[in-house]
């Protein structure tokens, strides 16, 4: 040191709990979705813009039954790109791009360490514009995250999807308000 004195900060950012974990926390409101065949409970989470985001529910059998070690997202992929390439649109793209699904396609298989498998889907219909190819390097993230970091994909829902989806928020009085803050 150099013999200055340092002087203590009055507000000890560090010790404070940010009031919300992930921006999804404060931006989306979360539906669960419940198992179909082959898969756990999942969610989705829906902006209020509409656009949503796919995963697995914190109550998916994977999140509690060892390490992920592998997520598929090339299932029933006959094409020679990837689903990940396919996916992802950027600049220009983002109008014309990405993959189109229903309420019920199955996105992405994801494997534990004990062999079992799931199926994701992705829980509404619309035009996936990113799948997280973070779960390509690291699988776990699903099981360790699966509401924050580790979700699967996001999704520009149909506008019949988003009314039904709009509907359903409603109907459960899950309604967030949007930020009023002055």
């Amino acid at each position: 040191m150099d013999g200055t004195k340092r002087r203590k900060c009055d507000d000890d950012y560090s010790s404070k709990k940010p009031p919300f974990e992930y921006y999804t926390d404060r931006y989306y409101t979360n539906l669960k979705k419940e198992a179909r065949e082959g898969g756990g409970d999942q969610y989705l989470a829906v902006h209020l813009n509409g656009v949503s985001i796919s995963g697995i529910a914190e109550t998916h059998p994977a999140v509690s039954r060892g390490k992920i070690v592998e997520v598929d997202f090339d299932v029933g992929n006959a094409k020679s790109t990837s689903r990940v390439e396919q996916a992802v649109t950027k600049g220009k793209k983002k109008r014309k791009g990405g993959l189109v699904v229903n309420e019920s396609k199955l996105i992405a298989i994801i494997k534990n360490e004990n062999g079992d498998t799931w199926r994701v889907h992705s829980n509404i219909a619309g035009t996936i514009c990113e799948l997280n190819e973070q779960l390509l390097k690291d699988p776990d993230l699903i099981r360790r995250s699966p509401t924050g970091d580790g979700w699967v994909a996001i999704i520009i829902p149909t506008r019949q999807a988003t009314i039904d989806v709009s509907k359903e928020i409603d109907k459960q009085g899950l309604r967030k308000k949007e930020n009023t803050e002055e």
